[in-house]
């Protein structure tokens, strides 16, 4: 049996005033008969609520609540009290639909999800559906640039001069458009809004528009055959699972803030489906909402899941906006029947739209995460042994047997000759130079060199948990590798240079909660890393006082050679210490001194060393004697890692795989000998200048200016200049 519809003829819908007292005072008692009415239904232990489940009484059930809504509101705030309908109407012959979203580039698996879910199920569903007894439903995907061409062939790409010409027909089509969001706006640092803000766009409004109603939805969800042919009154949105009790008053305060009414309907989930006109209308004020969220030094701050989580800021954003613009008794939370959960059993008749909701689910099926690792096979799981009236079962035949038209992803490969530019953000203090010096340099080099000419060269910036990231580069995507969700290949799959921002949890019982210097190498032991890291070919090593050259990216050492720079820590006073700890460690030193900080190499060996620097530290710094501090040059504890590095490359590194490259590696910035062309890597040693630039600390206290440095004056092929030029102009 077919969900149950809920059919109404259209009004407008305005936005909602704040409420105030009637006037007259017939209207005022009116008003408190009717809160008398209320009163006593409640107390009467049930509501009606609108549900499209699975009872055979129509549109609404009974709810009973009692005490509960007093213990958890999440329990009670889907609750949406209706009127019964009237009976359904016919189809209007132009009550068309248009099932809309974004793919982006950035990880592969949503191209998968984009073909093997939402299409499959559009292809499958259109059908199963006669069309001589429904209207037109299309899918239109907007999709970045770079992964155009794998989407569904049988897909009509259109261009943007073209979305007015399209023809309307009365047959389903699939279109793909063109839409690759501008790195310079404001939405490229929160690229979770690309998925509304393809919608705002004023050229596709015309396109969107032509249709009666949109679907707004994702592409790890799919559709059913029971979907063609609901055209409900309502504006209809599944349910969210963002919010909890700790939620709710930072949400009232922003709306609050913003003279906005709130109806009391919590959880709104992102899918939307409704008259075409009223949708993109509410995502444009869903975006100047977030905005006002995002730029807040209050609610711009991220407090962890559940309390107020930053990446749900679209969620938090659109039920503050359809609470305030839309009429309560216009609005249908459709939990039952939208948003289902692709683990589910639920009856396919009875739901018109899934979503692979984003947990892992350890075991059960249908989990994304499994179906992107690969563990939903023909094998495993034939099309015969599959109850595909269960939506779990459902799931499952559209990824492995409905798929056939769509473009299926290549298999796994290696990615040679890939390197990541990596650098810990331990403090705030340390931003500037991340920024400025690291970034910069890195982001000024890859436009110097052609890409086609080279392999692509990441930029990896760790950050404690402390740092705020909105002092770092917009541009620099955020990234978990730790997340059951990642894998390399969300990284690996692209081809041109990026930026991330690892934000990185050090432990409360940490070994060098004394020594932060350490953590400048440490995080490169977290096991959680290691399949992150060990997918690029080549690793830099590096600080956030250091910049490299456009020379660099083209740089590539035999994989068997460790390069590194030149240290300044090795003095006479100090080799008599440093030579009795690899004594009493049993460790073998070939008499390499000075080994830099910089290293760059093969990525699993630098990974490999790392564990045994951590633990030559850690004796060190646990010795009673060598963790004494005997002051600056003779034996200073802040270098240890530096003491550490050198022990363990000189133990384990024969000298043919090693190059302390001091001439290319680790070039001082206050360099006027140095031309930039010929060295990789500039590095702002932390001694006095004294009057001599380029100097960090100079840098920093604000004493470099535009005035002082017009670009003009500046000779960027010079080391100190080239420096100069980054620090005050990127470039």
């Amino acid at each position: 049996m077919p969900p149950p519809r809920d059919d109404e003829p259209s009004s407008p819908l305005t936005p909602i005033a704040p409420s105030r007292l009637p006037r007259s005072p017939l209207k005022r008692l009116l008003v408190v008969g009717a809160t008398f009415l209320v009163v006593y239904l409640c107390l009467a232990d049930s509501v009606l609520v609108a549900d499209s489940g699975l009872g055979t009484d129509g549109n609404v059930a009974p709810r009973h609540h009692a005490g509960a809504a007093a213990a958890h509101f999440v329990a009670d705030v889907d609750v949406v009290v209706v009127d019964l309908p009237p009976p359904p109407p016919p189809q209007r012959p132009d009550d068309t639909v248009a099932i809309v979203a974004y793919v982006p580039n950035t990880k592969p698996e949503y191209i998968g999800q984009a073909n093997r879910m939402l299409w499959a199920s559009w292809n499958y569903a259109r059908r199963q559906v006669n069309a001589s007894t429904r209207n037109r439903t299309d899918l239109i995907f907007f999709v970045h640039t770079s992964v155009l061409d794998q989407l569904p062939p049988s897909c009509t790409r259109v261009a943007l001069n073209e979305t007015t010409m399209l023809e309307h027909t009365t047959v389903d089509r699939c279109y793909v458009i063109e839409h690759t969001p501008p790195t310079d706006d404001f939405w490229h640092r929160n690229k979770f809004f690309h998925s509304l803000t393809f919608l705002a766009e004023p050229a596709y409004r015309p396109l969107l528009t032509s249709y009666a109603r949109l679907l707004r939805t994702d592409v790890d969800c799919a559709i059913t055959p029971a979907f063609l042919t609901y055209r409900p009154y309502h504006f209809v949105v599944g349910k969210g699972g963002y919010m909890y009790n700790q939620t709710k008053p930072q949400l009232l305060q922003v709306v609050a803030e913003l003279n906005m009414t709130h109806q009391g309907l919590h959880n709104l989930g992102s899918t939307w489906f409704g008259d075409a006109t009223l949708v993109l209308d509410m995502v444009s004020h869903v975006l100047e909402v977030a905005k006002y969220i995002l730029t807040s030094p209050v609610h711009g701050v991220e407090k962890g899941w559940p309390l107020w989580h930053v990446p749900v800021t679209s969620m938090y954003a659109g039920e503050i906006t359809l609470n305030h613009y839309i009429p309560k008794a216009n609005l249908l939370i459709n939990n039952r029947t939208f948003d289902v959960n692709a683990i589910g059993d639920d009856a396919i008749p009875s739901v018109y739209h899934i979503h692979c909701w984003p947990d892992d689910y350890r075991g059960k099926y249908f989990d994304k995460w499994a179906f992107k690792r690969g563990e939903y096979t023909r094998d495993k799981y034939p099309r015969a042994s599959l109850n595909t009236t269960a939506v779990r079962d459902f799931m499952l035949l559209l990824v492995l047997y409905e798929s056939d038209g769509a473009v299926q992803l290549p298999p796994p490969q290696s990615f040679g000759g890939s390197a990541a530019v990596i650098a810990y953000v331990g403090h705030t203090k340390y931003v500037a130079q991340a920024h400025h010096l690291l970034f910069a340099s890195w982001n000024y080099a890859r436009r110097q060199t052609d890409a086609t000419s080279r392999n692509r060269t990441d930029l990896v910036l760790f950050v404690h948990a402390n740092v705020m990231l909105d002092d770092l580069p917009p541009s620099c995507e955020r990234l978990d590798p730790t997340h059951f969700s990642f894998a390399p290949s969300d990284v690996q799959h692209r081809l041109d240079d990026q930026c991330y921002v690892v934000m990185h949890y050090t432990a409360v019982d940490d070994v060098f909660l004394q020594h932060s210097f350490m953590h400048s190498v440490a995080y490169l032991t977290e096991v959680a890393y290691r399949p992150f890291l060990a997918s690029y070919d080549r690793l830099l090593r590096t600080d956030v006082d250091c910049a490299i050259t456009p020379a660099f990216f083209m740089y590539r050492p035999t994989k068997d050679r460790l390069v590194v720079g030149g240290g300044r820590y090795m003095f006479d006073q100090t080799k008599a210490e440093l030579l009795r700890v690899a004594s009493e460690l049993s460790m073998t030193h070939h008499g390499r001194f000075n080994i830099g900080s910089t290293w760059y190499g093969e990525a699993t060996l630098i990974l490999d060393l790392m564990p045994f620097v951590v633990d030559v530290a850690k004796y060190i710094l646990g010795n009673s004697e060598h963790k004494t501090e005997k002051g600056w040059p003779r034996w200073h504890i802040p270098v240890t890692p530096m003491y550490a590095g050198e022990i363990v490359v000189n133990h384990l590194l024969p000298a043919e795989n090693l190059l302390v490259s001091d001439t290319t590696f680790d070039v001082h910035a206050i360099s006027t000998d140095a031309t930039v062309a010929s060295i990789y890597h500039i590095h702002c040693w932390p001694i006095l200048a004294q009057g001599q630039w380029f100097d960090k600390h100079a840098f920093l206290s604000g004493a470099y200016t535009k005035d002082k440095y017009p670009r003009a004056s500046l000779d960027t092929t010079v080391v100190r200049d080239y420096v100069m030029a980054l620090a005050l102009y990127g470039e």
